[in-house]
């Protein structure tokens, strides 16, 4: 199976469409930077997987690269999609995904079966194929000097199909776990049986020393009889001596609130009495205040005294202002009659007697009134306080009886003294304790009955340790048993991935020494260590690691030997064709000459290689080196910008094989 196709249309930098047909055995790209070389793997990636793995799950202010993978310019697109076609020995394959139709599940499947072997292949095999299938040029260092040990190993195991091994280890871990389990379980049990064991032998040494003798129990038993007053039975002493405490406790706690009460209630008496005084003293002085009300005289007027008050000022008025203005043509400035001086001044005594009488009469009746009100005041005050007083009465009278009632209600015949309820408080004290010191002497009469059951659960919890005990045995066996089973599949695990290394590990070296990373190692030595835990080192010279003293270009020469390899070495994969993301920066033009020879080894080999380049020079010379045996075996493109700054297709040449006779038909006709 082989790539026949890409068609992309609003796909990241292309708005418009572009396919770009790949040629049977390879295809160069060229271009700058940023018109969209990458882009036409990611296309390939995308129509696979629906994803791209190079940006991980990378994600910057809430977005994520899903949210730029199709296109998103000012400028309107009609169509977005991705499209390939995947070409075999007798049929097409076409993937298509848009924003909105994905492939179904069914073609999915149907696709995984014509790329690969799912009987070897990983779990997400398309997105394990593009991983080892599109060198990136940004994971060529990272995915092989950079990478951890551990990590290198897991993919080289990954691409190589020895997965199928890590089924058995994790089948002997689970059944390890599961014995472990077991046997933990089993020695839990005999813990507990074990202290279920000791609890109940606890239990039968405390019965046999707690247990009483009969005269003590008859004793005990006539004593709970007396003080209850009722004939007892060995049979229900326990229980009646246990509700006689339960009810002098209940009769103790109401007899001490009624011995608080008590207190409360001589204070309410004593306080009953002072009111009463109070009540009385306070009555004759409301009746004195009564009978002062009916002896004043009723007050006569027609007027307020605020009224005869203000006639009185109005009149010294105008006296005062007949004294200012005086005879006016011999007339009264106020009646305008005609007087003499004599009988004006007369006139002008007379108005203010009579206003000096009635500001008196004013001033009488205001003392009066005042009078008669502080009286009236003073008797609602004193009514007011009988009032409170009679209340405080009641109030008291109320308290009495309720304490009264209570005392009947506790068995006495009236209201009991302090003395009196202290009293039956001591007896019923003394009535609990011989109550309860019987009934720890009745309660060791049951005690043969727990002494029976606890010999009974000591004996079942024997038996249970005893079966315990076996279980762990058992437990402990399979566990020995599975850990055997556990180790030694990992030891086949590894004993069969370390044959199919060794088919393997020599392809990588030979990769190495045919690129010629480094003038003076020339050789590399790829090793497997670690048992349960794997590691791939490499190693140059003498020990030496690469990591640390290759140059930028050598690492990243033998980081396309490393991911050469492990796409070569894949066991399941069906798709002869990589792709190669520009994978020659920072490399000098000798070992991009080694790389030529490679690919021309892959494609001789009847791989299809599919390369994207910066430099225009480069693509001639891979061009030149790479085989072009037939008219429709090998394609050239070059893409750049469109007018409008999109990404496009700006030349397609188609190849040509070189003429085998050249030189043989002109030398025929020198001769000639």
């Amino acid at each position: 199976m082989k790539i026949s196709y890409v068609e992309l249309s609003g796909f990241r930098g292309y708005r418009t469409k572009v396919r770009i047909d790949f040629a049977d055995e390879f295809t160069v790209i060229d271009g700058r930077n940023g018109v969209g070389k990458s882009t036409i793997f990611d296309a390939v990636e995308f129509a696979l997987t629906g994803h791209l793995s190079k940006y991980r799950d990378a994600k910057a202010s809430g977005e994520s690269v899903s949210d730029y993978i199709w296109w998103s310019g000012e400028e309107r697109t009609d169509t977005r999609y991705v499209e390939i076609g995947i070409k075999g020995n007798e049929s097409e394959t076409i993937v298509r995904r848009t924003p909105f139709v994905e492939p179904s599940k069914k073609d999915i499947e149907e696709l995984e079966d014509k790329l690969v072997d799912l009987s070897r292949a990983p779990k997400n095999p398309l997105q394990e194929l593009c991983s080892v299938s599109i060198i990136r040029d940004e994971h060529i260092a990272s995915l092989s000097l950079d990478l951890k040990e551990t990590e290198r190993y897991k993919l080289l195991r990954q691409a190589i199909g020895a997965n199928d091994s890590e089924f058995w280890v994790e089948r002997g871990k689970a059944l390890a776990s599961a014995a472990k389990t077991k046997r933990e379980d089993a020695a839990r049990d005999i813990e507990n049986a074990t202290a279920r064991l000791a609890a109940a032998q606890k239990r039968i040494d405390e019965s046999r020393r707690a247990l009483a003798s009969d005269s003590v129990i008859s004793a005990a038993l006539t004593r709970v009889s007396d003080l209850l007053d009722e004939q007892i039975g060995l049979e229900n002493g326990a229980s009646k001596a246990r509700s006689g405490i339960a009810e002098s406790r209940s009769q103790i706690e109401k007899l001490e609130e009624l011995l608080n009460l008590s207190s409360e209630t001589a204070e309410a008496a004593n306080s009953k009495k002072e009111y009463e005084a109070a009540l009385s003293s306070n009555t004759a002085e409301l009746r004195k205040l009564e009978a002062e009300i009916e002896d004043l005289p009723e007050i006569e007027s027609d007027h307020s005294h605020d009224e005869v008050a203000e006639r009185a000022r109005r009149l010294i008025s105008l006296v005062e202002a007949g004294k200012s203005l005086g005879l006016q043509d011999n007339r009264c400035p106020v009646c305008f009659d005609k007087h003499t001086k004599e009988s004006f001044a007369n006139g002008l005594e007379s108005v203010q007697a009579l206003a000096l009488q009635l500001d008196q009469t004013a001033s009488e009746l205001a003392s009066a009134i005042e009078h008669r009100r502080d009286i009236e005041d003073r008797a609602q005050q004193k009514k007011q306080e009988v009032g409170r007083i009679a209340d405080s009465i009641e109030l008291a009278e109320k308290f009495v009886a309720s304490f009264e009632e209570a005392c009947l209600g506790m068995g006495f015949a009236t209201a009991a003294t302090q003395e009196e309820i202290e009293g039956r408080l001591i007896k019923l004290s003394k009535t609990v304790e011989d109550l309860s010191q019987s009934l720890r002497v009745l309660e060791t009469a049951s005690l043969n009955t727990e002494l029976g059951r606890s010999e009974r659960s000591a004996s079942e919890a024997s038996e249970e340790v005893h079966r315990a005990q076996e279980r762990f045995s058992r437990a402990r066996r399979s566990e020995e048993i599975a850990t055997s089973l556990k180790e030694a599949s990992v030891r086949a695990a590894s004993e069969t991935l370390d044959l199919r290394l060794e088919r393997v590990l020599p392809l990588m070296s030979e990769l190495y020494k045919r690129l010629r990373p480094h003038p003076i190692w020339q050789d590399i030595d790829y090793s497997i260590r670690g048992d349960v835990r794997r590691f791939l080192s490499l190693q140059v010279g003498d020990g030496k690691n690469p990591q640390f003293i290759f140059s930028s270009g050598q690492r990243r020469a033998t980081g396309i030997a490393f991911l050469l390899s492990v796409h070569l070495s894949i066991a399941w994969n069906k798709l002869n064709s990589i792709l190669l993301d520009d994978p020659v920066q920072h490399v000098d033009d000798f070992r991009a000459v080694n790389l030529a020879e490679v690919f021309a080894q892959l494609v001789s080999s009847g791989r299809q290689v599919i390369c994207a380049v910066e430099d225009p020079a480069l693509a001639d010379m891979l061009c030149r080196r790479l085989p072009v045996r037939t008219q429709t075996s090998s394609i050239r493109y070059r893409l750049g910008r469109n007018q409008d700054g999109t990404a496009g297709v700006k030349s397609q040449e188609q190849l040509r094989p070189l003429i085998v006779d050249a030189f043989s038909e002109q030398q025929e006709g020198l001769v000639s």
